[in-house]
């Protein structure tokens, strides 16, 4: 079976989709989509509640954290009580914050998080609580509540940050063979490319600030983000430019050159590929 034939386009009103007890499925085959998926054990649990990620199959009790990121193949394989809730979260609004992004590529290798471990109980439980929050804020529904669910989810990333931080060496995961040095050089490496992504900033330039040899950097900084060099590039630009298309007053070649790039081309042409519409559409759906 081809991994197309698994996937599931998630067409969402908001950023933030929340999913409560009775709407989260008892069963579902596997597949996959593009989203951060986030669930949470809501009822007593007690192992009966399984998802398979990957071939692995988790057992979600009460409290307990379960992370799909974009791509993970996954099934429901029981959920006969109707003990789990869940966030569908458009990966964008992690991905394009610089304090989020580069540590991104570690969050993804995190699937579980039991909250009767010691040591990340107390982070759990703030994450626990920005959920709660969230749900709160989506069913109250008033004129601001998106930009609180937003607020609430960077509050539950930095918290999971700061349990990364805390925990993250003691962890089984794919990318702390490198390292505490190397990732915070790297951390480095994307604050700078996004402080300076307007002008053209070379790749040697930002090894040459983290102290890397051109060839060790490119490779590092792909294994840590996830992102090839100028890839990363393109996305500070595109979302420097997101911002610049409110004011009016910004001719759209301006904006493109101000965001760094060479040619209005090469603008209008990275800025579809990440944003599925050109510069003017965008301007147009969030005037």
């Amino acid at each position: 079976m081809k991994k197309s034939d698994t996937q599931e386009i998630l067409n969402l009103s908001e950023d933030i989709n929340t999913i409560n007890q009775d709407n989260y499925p008892d069963k579902y085959p596997a597949h996959w989509h593009n989203h951060i998926e986030i669930l949470l054990g809501y009822g007593e649990g007690d192992g009966h509640n399984q998802i398979n990620i990957h071939g692995t199959t988790y057992s979600l009790n009460k409290g307990d954290l379960l992370f799909i990121w974009p791509g993970d193949l996954h099934e429901i394989v029981a959920n006969p009580n109707k003990e789990i809730i869940a966030l569908q979260v458009y990966p964008g609004l992690i991905t394009e914050q610089k304090d989020f992004s580069s540590r991104y590529n570690h969050m993804k290798d995190i699937h579980y998080i039991s909250h009767n471990m010691s040591n990340t109980s107390e982070h759990c439980s703030r994450m626990i609580s920005y959920i709660m929050e969230i749900f709160n804020y989506a069913r109250v529904g008033n004129e601001f509540s998106s930009i609180y669910k937003t607020i609430s989810l960077f509050n539950f990333f930095i918290s999971f940050s700061m349990l990364l931080k805390n925990n993250y060496w003691s962890m089984p995961t794919q990318t702390n063979n490198f390292s505490k040095q190397t990732i915070d050089a790297i951390n480095d490496a994307v604050r700078y490319i996004a402080d300076n992504c307007k002008r053209d900033i070379s790749l040697n330039e930002v090894a040459d600030y983290c102290g890397f040899s051109p060839s060790y950097f490119s490779k590092t900084f792909k294994k840590v983000t996830n992102y090839k060099y100028i890839d990363y590039l393109n996305l500070q630009r595109v979302k420097l430019a997101g911002q610049l298309l409110a004011d009016f007053d910004n001719s759209i070649t301006d904006i493109a050159f101000s965001s760094g790039f060479k040619s209005l081309s090469s603008f209008n042409r990275v800025f579809r590929e990440l944003k599925g519409c050109t510069p003017r559409d965008y301007r147009k759906l969030h005037t």
